[in-house]
């Protein structure tokens, strides 16, 4: 449990990464998650933000088409708070990471952890559904 200061600081910054977003200020949005990240205390990822940060990050990132810095959000995402219940979203955003990389066979392997960690759940998603066209594809073709 983050310190009471910490806590309002990071949500007021998460706050204004979303408005920057919608203003379509990537590179601000960007910028001001980093900051939230600073803000948590060692080892930052078994901070429970540390999570939804992350997970924010490697969206922007994709958005952002820097599939590098994306790849490199969503491997960090495999280790943030791992006391958090585990229904296949850390595997799900690596999955769509793998998938604009062009990695689509690895990308399968992952959405595959995905769905069966979720029981199906994963692709109810709103940005689910180009991942779960190609789940279902490559589900066919086996």
């Amino acid at each position: 449990m983050l310190p009471e200061k910490i806590a309002l600081e990071v949500e007021h910054l998460r706050k204004k990464a979303v408005e920057a977003s919608k203003e379509g200020n990537m590179q601000l949005a960007i910028d001001t998650l980093n900051e939230a990240w600073l803000l948590l205390p060692e080892p930052r990822t078994d901070q429970a933000e540390s999570f939804t940060i992350t997970q924010y990050l490697v969206s922007l990132f994709l958005k952002h088409k820097d599939l590098e810095q994306a790849y490199v959000m969503a491997d960090r995402l495999q280790n943030c708070d791992l006391q958090r219940q585990d229904i296949g979203e850390r595997e799900f955003h690596l999955g769509r990471v793998l998938f604009e990389r062009d990695d689509k066979a690895e990308a399968f392997r992952i959405f595959l952890i995905a769905d069966q960690k979720s029981e199906g759940r994963i692709w109810r998603l709103s940005t689910a559904q180009l991942y779960r066209e190609f789940f279902q594809s490559m589900r066919k073709g086996q």
